[in-house]
């Protein structure tokens, strides 16, 4: 089902992650505050740099996270934050990108500008902009790192960007694998939800950016998760895009956290004890 098949439902709730979780996105926002603070200590002492400029606005930036026991194996974790393009910032994903670095991956961990201040065409672009630069940075390291094992990462929007980006011809060939956590698909829903008043999607904006309408490549591969907590019409969107991927010949993962809601599916994904967090490693590291 698409988001067209909601259109006489609360489509508010379906398509609204905060608005469906109500008080409880606080307090998951707030968990994610606070681990982040105290991952933010291990990293800065685990070296690596820290807001690397690569464009003029203030939040074109990321981070670089390298761990001491790096598997040279390894692909290398390209993570872009959620928020529905307006919200968040890269220093609230650092408790997730601890955990992926505590299994042997280095993360760059991306910043981008925000609705309304840009459009998410632009925001697009600049996220293009950074992988770019990512792959010129491995490329030009003593010894070179293998920029020809890239792993595009996002949550919600940021899944978004990351399936976005992965549509970019230079950066195709560096690709092995795009994880998409609880993405957002249907671009053209958003018209219909309070979140447009700041997105300001027009009807050409969001039919361009629909991604299935305008699919990510076939040959990458895939790994979608989603939260059994979610609602239906946004768990759709993974199913729709994960069957047409599948379809085109892509090799595609789709699983589902039990009991998982749309924000604390992260901290699952990024806890080395859960199963689902194993699952996710082995599929990363298969991605080398």
């Amino acid at each position: 089902m698409t988001w067209r098949d909601w259109i006489h439902c609360d489509l508010e709730n379906q398509f609204n992650p905060r608005v469906f979780l109500g008080a409880e996105t606080e307090r998951q926002l707030n968990a994610w505050a606070a681990a982040s603070a105290e991952a933010d200590i291990l990293l800065r002492r685990m070296g690596g740099q820290f807001d690397v400029e690569y464009g003029p606005h203030p939040l074109m930036r990321y981070d670089q996270h390298i761990p001491e026991d790096r598997d040279e194996t390894a692909p290398i974790i390209v993570n872009f934050h959620g928020g529905y393009w307006r919200s968040l910032d890269k220093a609230d994903m650092r408790g997730h990108v601890h955990g992926l670095t505590s299994a042997g991956f280095e993360v760059f961990n991306v910043n981008y500008p925000l609705c309304p201040e840009v459009k998410v065409t632009e925001i697009i672009a600049c996220a293009v902009m950074a992988v770019r630069q990512i792959l010129k940075t491995l490329a030009a390291a003593v010894p070179p790192q293998p920029s020809s094992s890239i792993i595009l990462m996002g949550h919600s929007a940021g899944a978004h960007l990351a399936l976005a980006v992965s549509k970019d011809k230079a950066i195709m060939p560096h690709l092995r694998g795009v994880v998409a956590i609880s993405p957002i698909i249907e671009t053209e829903v958003v018209q219909h939800i309070s979140a447009n008043r700041d997105i300001r999607f027009d009807e050409i904006e969001a039919k361009a950016l629909n991604l299935l309408t305008f699919p990510p490549p076939a040959l990458a591969r895939y790994y979608f998760v989603i939260g059994s907590r979610e609602p239906s019409g946004w768990i759709d969107q993974s199913v729709e895009m994960f069957t047409q991927l599948t379809r085109s010949g892509s090799d595609c993962k789709l699983y589902i956290v039990e009991d998982g809601a749309h924000f604390d599916i992260c901290d699952t994904l990024c806890d080395s004890e859960s199963v689902d967090s194993r699952r996710l490693i082995d599929w990363l590291k298969l991605s080398s």
